[in-house]
């Protein structure tokens, strides 16, 4: 009788994975599946027994910190991974690609603090059409700065294959999280957005940052690193960051855009109950986030031949992915309807709407983040916002004259169609490379 792991070991082979690779993947899976899962269960328990308001409020803060997070990052993460790889050999010139990072993500954090006490207010009562929630929209804005370390801290590691060190400070993320929360909810005094948002993001980063601290600047020290080539890297990782940053920010934005719409044009109601479908559609961001922290040194550094070879890998797995696709939202439509109830009955048809969105996303995703492979960044930056173009205007219409659960229909009908766009383009680019190259 085979056992799981025989399963496992086969469906590597089949598709041609060494066994590291698999291993590593498997760990950094498990490992974002327990840290989600974290934030899953805070999502549910805030939403079931804090109300709709506080929920309400607890997802505009944290949508505010992933904006934040992700247009501070300039897409210097994905570019620091890039030219590591690339500048390997060069042991100087590849730390001083690892110390420009680390300085930008401090200068950002100094900004968004300055930023926070600044525009609170003004952030405040445009997202809550109140100035009372000043903090919370100054935390929010603050801890995006805060998760800024912790991706650099992942990326990093990413760079110089420590994968297993990655998957342990997730596992102390997730911990810390569960402690820190659970202090809270047995505190009736600290049920507040603020406490909320402290206790599931700023303050676990911060002490997962701490811990990481000796291993960051064991990888960053290295004696005679001249300051001109850690300025000179600086250029060069920001002149390819910007199209990396132009994608990821707009993609983000394209995101995040349905809370920011429904919190201008609807109420604290109906920002709950969009976040409570959008709390279990986020289940397929597992997956995706431990795929792109594999593959991606990989697809950077990939060859037009390996790139084709990739393709076909990818091909073989899609179809399994679609059946589990599948089964993961029937299953996640019976689970959303027991944890939550009867409150959020409206949260399930934006949930079926926007996981089967964000499963054929990841699926074109598999195969857009050749963009890397083929080095046009770019291709991503202007699908991405052309997109959000398209989106936002009329699922703000439609918000105001339809209501949420169309707003959301066209939301997964536009990212959908952009990553189909992007690997339609990224195969004629590819092609014509390899003709190029015969």
């Amino acid at each position: 009788m085979r056992t799981l792991a025989d399963v496992y070991s086969k469906a590597t082979r089949y598709f041609g994975v060494s066994e590291k690779l698999s291993s590593d993947f498997g760990l950094i899976i498990f490992a974002n599946a327990v840290n989600n899962l974290t934030t899953f269960a805070a999502n549910i328990a805030i939403a079931r027994y804090l109300g709709q308001e506080v929920f309400g409020l607890f997802s505009i803060a944290v949508t505010v910190a992933m904006t934040t997070l992700t247009v501070s990052e300039f897409g210097m993460n994905v570019t620091m991974v890039r030219l590591y790889g690339l500048h390997r050999a060069d042991k100087g010139r590849s730390r001083a690609v690892l110390i420009c990072n680390l300085y930008f993500k401090i200068m950002v954090l100094a900004f968004l603090a300055a930023v926070a006490v600044a525009l609170g207010d003004i952030i405040s009562m445009y997202l809550t059409k109140s100035s009372e929630y000043a903090w919370l929209v100054g935390f929010a804005i603050l801890s995006g700065g805060i998760l800024g370390f912790w991706t650099y801290t992942k990326a990093l590691l990413q760079a110089v294959d420590r994968f297993k060190q990655i998957a342990h400070l997730t596992m102390l993320y997730a911990i810390l999280r569960v402690v820190l929360l659970s202090a809270v909810g047995l505190s009736q005094t600290f049920h507040t957005p603020e406490a909320l948002l402290l206790s599931v993001y700023l303050l676990p980063i911060a002490a997962v940052c701490t811990r990481a601290y000796p291993t960051l600047k064991a990888a960053i020290a290295l004696p005679g690193v001249p300051f001109s080539t850690v300025i000179d890297t600086l250029w060069e990782s920001l002149r390819y960051s910007k199209w990396v940053a132009g994608s990821g920010v707009s993609f983000l934005l394209l995101q995040q855009s349905m809370t920011f719409i429904a919190a201008a044009f609807g109420d604290l109601r109906q920002v709950a109950l969009l976040n409570a479908g959008l709390v279990f559609t986020a289940v397929f961001a597992l997956l995706n986030d431990a795929v792109q922290q594999m593959i991606l040194p990989k697809v950077s550094a990939m060859s037009i031949d390996g790139l084709f070879s990739y393709k076909r890998k990818i091909m073989k797995f899609l179809p399994a992915f679609a059946v589990l696709s599948l089964l993961v939202i029937t299953l996640l439509s019976v689970l959303m309807s027991v944890l939550l109830g009867d409150v959020y009955s409206e949260s399930l048809p934006i949930f079926l709407v926007t996981s089967l969105g964000a499963a054929a996303t990841i699926a074109f995703g598999f195969l857009s983040i050749l963009v890397h492979s083929i080095r046009l960044p770019s291709i991503s930056l202007y699908i991405n916002l052309f997109t959000l173009l398209v989106f936002v205007p009329l699922g703000s219409i439609l918000m105001v004259k339809e209501g949420l659960f169309y707003m959301t229909i066209w939301y997964a009908i536009s990212v959908v169609v952009g990553e189909a766009i992007k690997v339609l383009i990224i195969n004629r680019y590819a092609r014509t490379l390899q003709g190029s190259n015969k």
